[in-house]
């Protein structure tokens, strides 16, 4: 399957084993809501610690969040690089948190001994829970923009 994505749409293909360290969720995403990725990098050997600040500090201070719906945690321990992604239920909840979001990111991240690589924010076409893929040219509008929107670190 990888073969044939690679040569569907271009480029290098690379493969990474990451270990899920948590997923919490207040509501299911579903179609329409959007999601923001933060891309993490710090020393190996804080990988846990960074773990431990983002479930005890970043997780309570984001389900109250206007528009919350969940949020996932991934790190690599061998590489020191972790993912985060908060889902809210739409694209206007996701664009009001983007000031209080940044806010929280710095100040775990200094915490946390890590180094903010990527913030993007991404509209959600389809979810396992729908079993199903969207009719082929789906379109689901984020403010007029792009499905895909780099916010400043």
């Amino acid at each position: 399957m990888r073969e044939q994505a690679t040569e569907a749409l271009g480029g290098d293909v690379t493969v990474e084993e990451w270990e899920s360290r948590l997923l919490h969720e207040v509501r299911r995403p579903a179609p329409g809501c959007c999601v923001r990725v933060t891309r993490l990098r710090m020393d190996p050997s804080d990988v846990d610690n960074g773990m431990d600040v983002l479930q005890t500090s970043v997780v309570p201070a984001t389900e109250v969040l206007d528009g919350f719906c969940g949020i996932s945690l991934w790190a690599n321990a061998r590489t020191g690089r972790a993912v985060s992604a908060v889902v809210y239920d739409s694209a206007e909840s996701i664009a009001a948190t983007r000031g209080s979001a940044a806010r929280l990111r710095a100040a775990s991240a200094a915490k946390s001994h890590a180094t903010i690589e990527a913030v993007d924010e991404f509209a959600v076409l389809w979810t396992s829970w729908d079993r199903r893929l969207p009719p082929q040219g789906t379109q689901v509008p984020m403010q007029a923009e792009d499905a895909r929107h780099s916010v400043g670190a």
